[in-house]
């Protein structure tokens, strides 16, 4: 169909233009906020950041990069408009006699597709949805989770909806979406991660390890020159834990206290004793706790 290699092409294009040297600082700054969420591993962390910042990510914190790239290059008006306004969401699947609808899961609107066949009325659908005529398209593969991650979804979504709400007064779930899709992205790339570690013995969770700074001089040494432990994002004080080249967990360096995250209980076990031996005394053990899907979304 012209319009998705129409689409296609101007993604392409956008990509290209990220390279620019008159948004290369912007374009740092994207980055590092979209992988700074300590919840995803290193394998989904960055899942999406294309997608992402061509469609929705504000450049001086105002421009879309498809409002700067117009500036020199003509796009095609109709084009542009579908690149505009695309939707990126949550579905679920309903099925009608003539085609198949999708539902937004948050703001509850109705889109039907005009270029699928058969859809999974059981799963949740992440994707991007372009508007051409009266019909919305699939340009890009479509990510698709089992339906019982559907509560989980809506509470972690609303959650955090209700808490800007409460600081700005009125505001509809739409446009909060709209302004926070990032979100979506952190949460699809959280299902992923939950998928990859879940086993027949542990479901996933977060152990979360909490220890008091004793001797800050000896932890900043550690810190730095430990062959077990790597910078994640230095500035902000997190690091990673390794034993035999594999990741165990995450430290995050909150000065009085470290918070280390480690995947699953065995990983906890390992990685305490490990702090242990690296750390010495300069830690000192307060708690353990589990952090759940729950609470990771």
């Amino acid at each position: 169909m012209k319009i998705i290699d129409e689409i296609l092409q101007l993604k392409v294009e956008l990509l290209n233009f990220l390279s620019d040297e008159s948004i290369k600082k912007d374009m740092k700054k994207a980055y590092e906020n979209y992988t700074l969420d300590k919840r995803i591993s290193q394998t989904h962390g960055d899942k999406g950041f294309n997608d992402w910042i061509i469609h929705d990510y504000r450049f001086e914190d105002k421009y879309e990069l498809i409002d700067l790239y117009r500036k020199n290059k003509n796009i095609d008006e109709d084009l542009y408009k579908s690149f505009k306004n695309s939707k990126v969401s949550f579905f679920t699947v309903v099925k009608t006699e003539k085609n198949f609808i999708l539902k937004d899961m948050f703001d509850k609107t109705d889109y039907v597709i005009g270029n699928i066949e058969l859809l999974d009325e059981t799963v949740i659908i992440f994707a991007r949805l372009y508007p051409y005529g009266d019909k919305y398209y699939f340009v890009d593969e479509m990510t698709m989770f089992d339906g019982s991650y559907k509560e989980h979804l809506l509470k972690g979504i609303m959650s955090k909806f209700n808490e800007s709400k409460s600081l700005t007064g009125y505001l509809e779930i739409k446009e909060f979406i709209r302004n926070n899709s990032i979100l979506l992205y952190i949460f699809c790339n959280v299902i992923d991660d939950i998928i990859d570690n879940e086993d027949e013995e542990e479901t996933y969770d977060i152990h979360e390890a909490v220890y008091a700074v004793k001797d800050r001089i000896m932890v900043d040494e550690v810190l730095r020159n430990s062959d077990k432990i790597a910078a994640l994002v230095l500035e902000e004080g997190i690091y990673q834990i390794f034993e035999d080249e594999l990741i165990l967990g995450e430290i995050v360096d909150l000065k009085n206290k470290l918070e280390i995250d480690f995947r699953g209980m065995k990983a906890l076990e390992e990685g305490k004793e490990l702090i242990d031996r690296i750390f010495g005394d300069s830690l000192v053990h307060i708690s353990d706790q589990i952090i759940t899907i729950d609470d990771l979304l």
